[in-house]
């Protein structure tokens, strides 16, 4: 049987071999014996389907003729769940007629091996698929990366335009200023006084262009999608390591709820911890000396897990609700917050959110604080009893 899922991804493949014949499973995984790989066994495609729901795995090897749940129901199960819609299975089976190889081609198969299994090249043949796989979910990779980096730009450009704007406005209340200065004496005075404030509005502005610049530069790090198994607990364990000092500067407190469970997440556990880290911080600055920042996870009965990061603070209305996530809305600055600085937490853990897959959603009321809710599909969650707190 395999072992437990571990922190960070494993080297060894693990591998599913799902077969009703005893003598079956042995010769495979005799010759997998010599391959850097964890495998599992399933009797029948019902224990095979319950191990994958429970498990990750890089490459299945299937059995058409099983009880319970054969072959091709398990295939069309793997194809229409989406976690494990690209994942390789192999059939392996004694059925060599036409019509049982396109079923298990049109059901999902990845390629077909008829017993007895020519030894000589299953190895080779396991191997070259692997390769395939690797190579397409390393393309679907890039593409979910450059779609997310896209929008986490947008909301980077879309607060510049609004901070630009904003200290265009003022820039313009001082020129209109100067024009309506009447006398000489005043208008000397009334110049310097004015020339200080633009001086502060173009420094300003430089900052915001400066900030963004360096922003955009870290972006295509910070918003990834590397996929490892992660367990949420490690997570939880970062972001506390991430915030911890945010917090006792502020005079904040951070209150971790324990969950009963602690599934593991296919993520990049350094973008969800990013995203994550931003919440927080968020919810840090808007809250005021002596109160708690409360940091929970939750997994529903869908396998969806949602992270939520709850503030005591003063809350928000729900014009404000409305745009504070938007790309082209510049949200309310925290009284700690100087003029100039992007506010781009929310907008950056969002994409990070959706680079996943998943959703980040703020609920809030006037006087009873916000929370940020991100959630992860269940497509990458694995909830097992290997992972149980």
């Amino acid at each position: 049987m395999s072992n437990a899922v571990e922190n960070t991804s494993s080297n060894k493949l693990r591998v599913l071999v799902a077969d009703d014949d005893p003598i079956a499973r042995e010769l495979i995984l005799a010759r997998l014996s010599s391959l850097p790989c964890e495998v599992e066994e399933a009797e029948d495609g019902i224990v095979a389907w319950h191990a994958i729901m429970s498990n990750s795995f890089d490459i299945a090897i299937v059995d058409l003729s099983m009880p319970n749940l054969d072959g091709f129901e398990l295939l069309r199960c793997v194809r229409n769940h989406p976690r494990t819609k690209h994942m390789p299975v192999i059939v392996v089976t004694s059925q060599n007629d036409k019509e049982s190889i396109e079923g298990a081609l049109s059901a999902g198969a990845t390629s077909f091996l008829t017993k007895p299994i020519n030894w000589s090249t299953f190895s080779a043949h396991l191997g070259y698929l692997l390769k395939l796989s690797h190579s397409a979910n390393e393309a679907r990779k890039k593409v979910r990366h450059s779609e997310a980096t896209g929008r986490a730009k947008d909301a980077v450009l879309g607060n510049v335009l609004s901070e630009t704007a904003e200290q265009a406005r003022n820039i313009l209340s001082e020129v209109r200023d100067l024009i309506e200065t009447s006398t000489a004496a005043e208008t000397s005075r009334r110049t310097a006084d004015a020339l200080k404030r633009l001086a502060r509005a173009g420094q300003d502005l430089q900052s915001v262009v400066d900030q963004a610049n360096r922003v955009i530069k870290v972006i295509p790090e910070t918003v990834t999608v590397e996929e490892e198994l992660i367990v949420v607990s490690s997570i939880v364990k970062a972001l506390n390591e991430a915030t911890a000092t945010t917090a006792a500067a502020r005079d904040v407190e951070l209150v971790f709820v324990a969950a009963t469970e602690d599934p593991a997440v296919r993520c990049d556990r350094g973008s969800i911890v990013e995203a994550m880290t931003q919440l927080v911080i968020n919810a840090i600055s808007h809250s005021r000396e002596g109160q708690c920042v409360k940091i929970s996870y939750q997994l529903f009965p869908d396998g969806m897990l949602v992270l939520e990061v709850s503030d005591d603070g003063k809350g928000m209305k729900p014009e404000q609700l409305a745009n504070v996530l938007s790309p082209l809305a510049f949200p309310e600055k925290a009284p700690s917050q100087r003029k100039g600085n992007l506010g781009l937490g929310l907008p950056i853990a969002k994409a990070i959110a959706e680079a996943h897959g998943g959703t980040l959603e703020l609920r809030s009321m006037p006087g009873q604080g916000t929370t940020a809710i991100l959630t992860i599909p269940p497509e990458r969650v694995i909830v097992s009893q290997e992972h149980a707190a």
